[in-house]
């Protein structure tokens, strides 16, 4: 019975699980290599695929010793393709754990699922108090993330570790919603962010050429419109727009896609997805949106007042 009551006190393992689309063994290679690792894991990392061989992510790699990740963390064992199993610290943020040296252990597995691999991690170690149970909810998303990030380089994509990408949602673009208007001597422009809870949701952009440079009969019209519809597509969110106005008819050149690239609080950023394309960098303070659009050649920065 006292063994019983012993087993039933310690807490379960943590477990995230993610379908990533490559093969095990590319997958397993990707997660078993420097090269691969700091595609999507760390912008450094000291790895060697040894027994008690280094595994330190290095998250904040010009930090002071001590504070750049997971510094310490070794290489437990691993079967070329199906498991590797490693030590973790934990960050930081959590000193009580960080300052102790307290550790788990973190096995991830790689199984054939169709054309691509189910790859499960298994974070085990974890012990009683408010301390573990802050480390436990903290991994939980953390490890949501890395399995992301791993799924997004293995279909292609890539991460800058400038500007991270995580898995995005269109409801936490909430803080752009409504109409933002600026009244500069140049020009006047109109922007309208109309979402639609987790779904979708568009986007306008309305521009209007000061007065000053308008015909009589023209003025108060639209130099141009600009629409754009919010796509959800599993871990992304997109923005594809079209331009609207004279001479523009719709052709293919006036239109343009972007992808949410980065987005944390009260800033999201924006980067078409062509080859070094426009990036748009929307942050609210306040009843003021701060937009910088970010050309090849330079950048433009624009300030707008919320009006609805």
């Amino acid at each position: 019975m006292v063994l019983l009551a012993v087993l039933a006190a310690v807490p379960a393992p943590l477990e995230v699980s993610r379908l990533v689309q490559a093969p095990p063994v590319e997958v397993f290679k990707t997660f078993t290599t420097r090269d691969g690792l700091v595609r999507f894991l760390a912008p450094d990392v000291r790895f060697s695929l040894t027994p008690n061989g280094p595994f330190e992510a290095l998250f904040v790699p010009d930090a002071p010793a001590g504070q750049k990740g997971g510094e310490g963390c070794l290489v437990k064992s691993w079967v070329d393709g199906k498991s590797f199993t490693f030590t973790w610290n934990f960050p930081p943020s959590l000193p009580t754990l960080r300052d102790t040296n307290a550790r788990t252990e973190v096995e991830v597995t790689f199984v054939a699922q169709g054309p691509g691999t189910k790859v499960t991690l298994t974070q085990r170690g974890w012990k009683e108090g408010a301390d573990w149970v802050a480390g436990r909810a903290y991994f939980e998303r953390a490890w949501s993330i890395v399995l992301a990030r791993l799924a997004r380089v293995m279909a292609g994509g890539s991460i800058d570790w400038k500007h991270a990408w995580r898995p995005v949602k269109v409801n936490e673009l909430a803080f752009l919603q409504g109409a933002w208007r600026s009244t500069s001597a140049k020009e006047i422009t109109e922007e309208t962010w109309l979402l639609d809870g987790s779904s979708g949701g568009m986007w306008a952009r309305e521009r209007t050429v000061g007065a000053k440079d308008v015909p009589p009969d023209h003025q108060g019209l639209a130099d141009f419109t600009e629409v754009g519809e919010l796509e959800p597509a599993g871990d992304e969110v997109y923005l594809s727009v079209r331009m609207l106005g004279v001479g523009l008819g719709n052709h293919p050149k006036d239109r343009a896609r972007f992808v949410l690239e980065e987005l944390d609080e009260q800033t999201a950023r924006f980067v078409e997805t062509k080859q070094n394309g426009l990036v748009l960098t929307y942050t609210r303070k306040g009843d003021e949106l701060h937009i910088e659009l970010a050309f090849p050649k330079g950048t433009e920065q624009r300030l707008l007042k919320r009006v609805l």
